[in-house]
């Protein structure tokens, strides 16, 4: 008869329990459904800031943060020490259609003779020997604008970092962009055509850089006002360059344009 007790207790317990999940809201439930699907539905954007550990800048990671987060876009950080051969490797596949690379770079010589980015990580030359071997990377030293100075042994082995250029693009980099906008915020990133014309190739529909040197300052604040320009009042790429440049005093901070090139054909 005991026996007969708690089974019939167990069953009232297991009746109470469906019914205390059955008059859950229906409203509830979906409202969840719907933020999850808006989540994975909404294109994701990405900073990659090389400058991060040598010339911080919160307010331009918020402020990019923003835009894009207003534009409906999915923001992901990764900062200098992130930034390695191997995940730019990897970045076509992550699904990124919006990427800023706030970064030092060089015009050219460092590697392949296209402009070279420059990585957060250190060189080695034992490590990454094919990729070394093939000319798809390169080593370099980041130099301030402005700053020249000559570097002792030590300081030269502990400045030095892997740069990839448009071999490395194009021949090692993994999967395609998904027709993405990308923003190349450093030196000479556009000084030829060559870097912004191997993102193209791997599946970018816009890329946007600068002709020659510029100052990390004038680099943050230019770079905001064309994102505030495109992504905020909904003004052309090209004709947002043209505003900004319109304030770009050329006699104080030196011979340099942002410029725009599209896998779009000209008309």
């Amino acid at each position: 008869m005991k026996k007969k007790r708690l089974l019939l207790f167990a069953w009232i317990v297991a009746v109470a329990i469906v019914i205390t999940f059955s008059l859950i809201p229906l409203s509830s439930q979906d409202e969840t459904l719907k933020f999850q699907t808006m989540d994975s539905s909404s294109p994701k954007a990405v900073i990659i800031d090389q400058l991060n550990n040598e010339l911080p800048s919160e307010e331009f990671q918020n402020k990019v943060t923003e835009y894009l987060t207003g534009a409906g876009y999915k923001v992901d950080l990764f900062n200098t020490d992130e930034i390695t051969i191997d995940f730019y490797k990897k970045l076509p596949t992550m699904g990124y259609q919006y990427i800023v690379i706030r970064s030092h770079a060089l015009g050219e010589g460092l590697v392949d003779n296209s402009a070279s980015l420059f990585t957060g990580e250190k060189y080695s030359e034992h490590k990454y020997i094919k990729e070394q071997f093939l000319g798809h990377i390169g080593q370099g030293i980041p130099v301030l604008y402005g700053a020249f100075k000559i570097l002792e042994e030590d300081e030269v082995l502990d400045r030095t970092y892997y740069v990839i250029g448009s071999k490395f693009i194009e021949e090692a980099m993994v999967g395609n962009f998904q027709n993405s906008t990308i923003i190349l915020a450093g030196c000479e990133t556009a000084k030829d055509s060559k870097l912004a014309n191997s993102f193209l190739k791997r599946g970018a529909s816009e890329v946007i850089g600068w002709t020659g040197l510029v100052d990390s300052s004038r680099n943050d604040k230019d770079v905001l006002d064309l994102m505030n320009k495109t992504l905020v009042n909904d003004v052309e790429i090209p004709d947002a360059i043209s505003l900004v440049m319109k304030d770009y005093d050329q006699r104080l901070h030196g011979d340099t344009n942002l410029v725009y090139f599209s896998s779009e054909p000209s008309l």
